[in-house]
């Protein structure tokens, strides 16, 4: 797979500590949805060898991709840290030479300064950090954990944002998205947990977060090899169990209703013949 830096995809910005990546989409609007996007590249180039390579003025660059990811996450960043409560907007539109407007100026009807308590960023935290080591990744994720627990806390819950730009609390929204337990909270904390504690290399991640175990080199394997694997590494059966429970309860349930449903009418018969 190869990549160009002029992609519609990517949009590129330079401050003080170098060169930012911002993901956008159709080239001129940076959505925080996207920002799962460095931390999809660093996942498949450390643990799947996805070979993104590259391309700028017909030559090839190879080992880019992790990089790209890490530029990519400080242009997410970039986003957050610039707004007054530290929480990154909905969406951004890019403007004049591969510049972003600053956040405090955003009037522009494609940009929504919404903060929804998404987790794509702080997913992208996750895994950056997990494949690099470093400690900036967990840094971030603390000071976005602490910006929510400051704006968006509230005494049965957390809110999202109607305006990144209000420190005063008046734009909170009264509502919080499932998603935000299921994923936003598990991804900060996994990002503080042990390393060996769920590994990528062990588990996958689906679209809510749920960590799944997976079967290494599934294609490769041969029946031999499969029965002499570990059941450490096979899928848990709970998924299976409850399946099953809830088909059981189901049928009871049909077969207890259509039995007292029979004797009703019979006792209904007996009723009407002795009338």
């Amino acid at each position: 797979l190869f990549l160009r830096k002029k992609s519609p995809g990517l949009r590129v910005d330079e401050d003080s500590n170098g060169e930012i990546i911002y993901p956008v989409n159709h080239g001129v609007q940076y959505q925080h949805l996207l920002c799962f996007v460095p931390g999809m590249i660093a996942l498949g180039e450390t643990y799947y060898n996805s070979q993104l390579d590259y391309v700028e003025d017909g030559s090839v660059e190879s080992d880019y991709a992790l990089s790209l990811a890490m530029n990519m996450t400080n242009g997410c960043w970039k986003t957050y840290s610039q707004s007054p409560t530290g929480l990154g907007p909905e969406t951004l539109d890019i403007t004049g030479k591969s510049k972003v407007r600053r956040l405090p100026r955003i009037r522009s009807t494609l940009a929504n300064q919404g903060y929804y308590l998404r987790p794509e960023f702080v997913e992208s935290l996750f895994i950056l950090y997990r494949t690099t080591k470093d400690e900036k990744y967990r840094e971030i994720a603390w000071q976005v954990f602490q910006s929510i627990e400051k704006y968006c806390k509230h005494e049965v819950g957390y809110t999202s944002l109607n305006n990144v730009n209000d420190i005063n609390g008046e734009s909170r929204k009264n509502h919080m998205p499932s998603f935000f337990i299921a994923e936003t909270l598990k991804y900060i904390l996994l990002i503080f947990a042990p390393d060996d504690y769920i590994g990528l290399d062990e588990f996958v991640f689906n679209t809510e977060a749920h960590p799944l175990r997976q079967i290494h080199t599934i294609g490769s394997l041969s029946d031999e090899s499969c029965e002499r694997l570990s059941p450490v590494i096979h899928q848990p059966m709970v998924p299976v169990f409850v399946l099953v429970s809830n088909c059981l309860f189901f049928l009871s349930g049909w077969l207890f209703l259509f039995l007292r449903s029979r004797r009703c009418c019979k006792k209904k018969r007996k009723h009407k013949k002795t009338l």
